[in-house]
């Protein structure tokens, strides 16, 4: 079915300059694409990130963005230094540790 597929994620966002500056000042990314009511980020392996001007806004009560990293204590020490706060979650355990932003 769905197997080979590539995937990918999208949010509404009420606000895309604040957060194109939040993506670009606090996580290091840069749109690929941008249109007036649109941000397209792209990552390794061909995912993509779409973050779309809405009046609705994401709940927040799921996983919004994932990311895998190598070094996932050096990447949290960046990103703090960089002002992201951080807080432990449950919603993942069975898999990996995870933290949420």
């Amino acid at each position: 079915m769905l197997s080979g597929a590539r995937y990918s994620a999208a949010l509404p966002c009420n606000d895309l300059k604040r957060a194109k500056r939040f993506y670009a000042d606090r996580l290091g990314l840069v749109p690929a694409d941008e249109h007036p009511d649109r941000l397209l980020y792209e990552g390794q392996r061909g995912t993509e990130y779409l973050l779309f001007e809405s009046s609705g806004m994401a709940a927040g009560s799921h996983d919004e963005m994932r990311f895998s990293v190598a070094d996932i204590d050096a990447e949290v020490r960046e990103l703090k230094e960089a002002g992201v706060q951080f807080e432990e979650s449950d919603r993942h355990r069975r898999h990996a540790p995870a933290i949420t932003a």
